[in-house]
């Protein structure tokens, strides 16, 4: 899956903390600065750890 983070840097930083301790992030861009001062732009990728398993089928 690929995802789009914008927000303040530590905002950023700390929600690609949380999505590495729940997937594996595969690839991650530089931040990139936007319009609004202090705000960034990163790219990721990141992939199940394991496969889905149970539920409807």
């Amino acid at each position: 899956m690929q995802v789009r983070l914008v927000g303040r840097t530590g905002d950023v930083a700390g929600l690609l903390a949380v999505l590495d301790g729940t997937t594996n992030l595969t690839d991650v861009s530089d931040p990139y600065p936007t319009s609004r001062p202090g705000v960034v732009r990163v790219y990721a990728t990141a992939e199940r750890r394991h496969p889905l398993t149970g539920g409807i089928r």
